[in-house]
């Protein structure tokens, strides 16, 4: 009997699917979509990651390794600092991953044999992304030592004489490369933007935003606890910074939610609509797992689309950087607009449907 009723609910299923275009098509075409989505976007390696570097010595030396570095395939060459005050903003606005300290006698350490020691100071909010930072820049300063030794004592590959370079980490913000500090606040964002959507979706048209508001505020507050109180993870940065944010961040949740129940005509739709089709464009193209500069460049100029994008340099900026507003001024205004004017044609479809 219950083998009957499950055939006749899957039969009843299947019919409604078929019957609505709108279904058909999403739950047709959204499966090959998100395979090009994932496979564009799914790329751990290292690419294009933006660095610094400061060059106290100003020799030969180490101009051949700032070269080197600016000529890798792994990194590109966002500044060449000129004192060591502009290293902590670079890293904290993450206008850089990492920053290679030469320092003065760089040089003069290589012609006399002594091992030439490079600081670097690599961004470790992002733990995988750090641990290629360093490997790849040590691996690029040693071979840029070796290059000027066997240039100076001819000798054969591998049977140095002499030390050569040795690079010398110092990770911020994460200096034991948790990746927690990395995924919580990303999962706290990637809840609230779910949990609105979700349930704004699937509003019926004469309900008003401000209970789902408040709601998601409710909501929102007992995830930072419970992060808090289970891994130990919180904000370094300040609640009265943290919240606003959020809020701008619901306000565009709700937007999105709204607009959706405007589009869809039941339900069903509504829920296809926000889990087939915003689900994966806020996991793949956001930044929630795969970095942004490693997809494909019409792909980045996509993920400006995304508000999430914007709220996780912000959350993330917050809870493993304290920092501040003037850091982070230029998401919150990406954030605020996007959340104003999802919000506004939501509501011009809802009063239009009214009429």
């Amino acid at each position: 009997m219950n083998l009957q009723v499950a055939r006749a609910f899957v039969r009843k299923e299947l019919s409604q699917i078929l019957r609505d275009p709108r279904l058909r098509g999403i739950t047709m075409f959204m499966p090959v979509i998100q395979l090009l989505l994932l496979v564009s976007a799914a790329r751990l390696d290292l690419k294009d990651a933006p660095v610094a570097i400061l060059d106290l010595d100003r020799t030969s030396e180490s101009r051949s390794l700032r070269e080197r570095v600016a000529a890798s395939p792994f990194f590109r060459l966002r500044a060449d600092l000129q004192s060591a005050a502009e290293v902590e903003p670079l890293l904290r606005e993450g206008t850089v991953s990492a920053v290679m300290e030469i320092p003065r006698n760089f040089g003069r350490d290589l012609e006399s044999g002594r091992t030439a020691q490079v600081g670097l100071y690599v961004d470790g909010s992002d733990a995988n992304t750090a641990a290629l930072v360093s490997g790849d820049l040590s691996a690029i300063a040693q071979d840029a030592g070796m290059v000027r030794l066997m240039a100076r004592q001819r000798l054969a590959y591998g049977t140095p004489r002499f030390p050569g370079v040795e690079l010398r980490p110092r990770v911020w913000f994460n200096p034991e490369l948790e990746s927690k500090w990395f995924m919580v606040p990303a999962v706290l964002a990637m809840t609230i933007f779910l949990t609105t959507i979700m349930a704004s979706s699937n509003a019926i048209v004469k309900e008003k935003v401000v209970p789902y508001f408040l709601t998601s505020t409710w909501v929102t507050t007992l995830v930072l606890f419970f992060a808090w109180l289970v891994f130990g993870v919180r904000p370094l940065g300040s609640l009265l910074l943290l919240y606003p944010a959020i809020w701008l961040f619901l306000l565009s949740s709700l937007g999105i939610g709204l607009l959706i129940s405007t589009v869809a005509q039941t339900q069903q739709q509504a829920m296809v609509m926000a889990s087939f089709f915003m689900m994966p464009m806020m996991i793949y193209l956001s930044g929630f797992t795969f970095p942004i500069r490693n997809m494909p460049t019409w792909l980045q100029d996509f993920t400006y689309l995304i508000p999430l994008r914007y709220f996780l340099i912000v959350i993330r900026g917050i809870y493993l950087k304290g920092a501040g507003i003037v850091d982070l001024w230029q998401q919150w205004v990406a954030i605020a607009t996007y959340g104003i004017t999802a919000m506004v044609v939501a509501v011009w479809r809802l009063d239009r449907q009214l009429r």
